[in-house]
């Protein structure tokens, strides 16, 4: 997935979770301290935000920044994994995230 489309799933997904708290663009704007159009254009795909505004967003709108990041519907993956990675500890973590990098380097090209 490349940026721009990135850019669309993380816009499609915030414009969902926020019609589901019933807010406007220009409340979660004002909350989040940036302008309506900025907003605007973050659901409209056509703006990427920093890390750091996704993470106030999915603060927010009560939900784990890693779905603002998945297209279609969420099936529990990543809530499954996180789960099962809770209270190991950071050296098996960081451990485990290598044998992931090499998992999406050997099928990048087949995904």
């Amino acid at each position: 997935m490349d940026r721009q489309e990135l850019a669309k799933v993380i816009g499609r997904n915030l414009k969902e979770y926020r019609k589901a708290k019933a807010l406007t663009q220009d409340e979660v704007a004002e909350q989040m301290g940036i302008s309506a159009s900025f907003y605007t254009n973050i659901e409209r795909g056509t703006r990427f935000p920093g890390v750091h505004l996704l993470y106030r967003l999915a603060k927010e709108f009560d939900v784990d920044i890693g779905s603002l990041f998945l297209k279609g519907e969420d099936d529990g993956s990543l809530d499954n994994i996180l789960s099962m990675l809770y209270d190991k500890p950071s050296d098996f973590i960081r451990s485990m995230e290598r044998l992931v990098r090499v998992s999406v380097e050997e099928f990048s090209d087949k995904l």
